[in-house]
């Protein structure tokens, strides 16, 4: 049943504003305080194919979107600046009309990789979604699931690592990404390979304790991460002092842990 069917059947708000709990969505509630006085029940479990009302659907697409596009094009802005942190004496612009051309040079590369990550994104969402027999063979392209394939966020913190080790060998961060990328086009076959075991083999090899741990360690490690970025950033983590303030935050460069930055990481979940 679509919008228009159910606005025959059921009338207008239920087509355009439904029954959701829209309080229960909006109103902030603490589990640890004080019972509150009216109870609300959740919103309810909508099934498979079940018609949604246009506010609803409208919140659900806008939630997802805005998700979607900002875990894809983070990852290249993040990397960068956390690698531009690591080397204050190159890409510092207070240093000098130098190390100010550095950084612009590499914030331009950042930006060529948010577009690619865009691109790459919609293509590779069209070939996951799609079910394109490869001839003469059982196997085929994309999974035919409705989903977005994106930047993944677990690599954050490990290519900045890779990062940095390359370019202390005295190479650039564009030459050091190269030698990143091609070093991923390489291993990237590995997951082909990967893909085409049958289930009941890799089942046995990654049980689902084995995946659970892993997932949880990269949440650990995204954990300790994202406490550096509170503070101000993982470059200037390294020596907290007032003299060694955090780049890449804008005009405001204040020391780690200051309290701007703390009290910035704390509004979020009011907001």
């Amino acid at each position: 049943m679509g919008i228009i069917e159910m606005w025959k059947t059921h009338g207008a708000k239920a087509a355009l504003v439904g029954e959701y709990d829209w309080k229960f969505l909006c109103t902030l509630r603490f589990p640890f305080c004080k019972k509150e006085k009216t109870e609300y029940q959740p919103p309810p479990f909508y099934a498979h194919d079940e018609t949604l009302s246009l506010s609803v659907s409208a919140m659900i697409g806008l939630q997802h979107a805005l998700t979607m596009s900002t875990n894809i094009i983070t990852p290249a802005l993040l990397i960068f600046n956390v690698v531009m942190s690591y080397f204050p004496e190159i890409y510092d612009p207070s240093l000098g009309e130098e190390q100010a051309a550095n950084r612009e040079r590499a914030l331009d590369v950042a930006q060529y990789l948010v577009s690619a990550s865009l691109i790459c994104s919609g293509f590779g969402t069209m070939m996951q979604v799609s079910t394109i027999r490869i001839p003469f063979t059982k196997y085929q392209l994309g999974t035919g699931i409705l989903s977005t394939m994106g930047t993944a966020n677990q690599y954050n913190a490990i290519f900045p690592v890779i990062l940095f080790d390359i370019m202390s060998r005295g190479y650039d961060i564009e030459e050091a990404w190269g030698k990143l990328l091609g070093t991923i086009m390489l291993c990237v076959w590995l997951e082909a390979y990967i893909s085409l075991i049958p289930y009941r083999i890799l089942k046995r090899i990654f049980p689902p304790y084995v995946l659970g741990v892993t997932v949880m360690l990269i949440g650990v490690q995204l954990t300790g991460a994202g406490i550096r970025f509170w503070g101000g950033g993982v470059g200037c983590s390294r020596a907290p002092s007032d003299s060694n303030p955090c780049l890449g935050n804008g005009e405001v460069q204040l020391g780690y842990g200051s309290g701007p930055y703390v009290g910035l990481g704390f509004s979020g979940p009011y907001v």
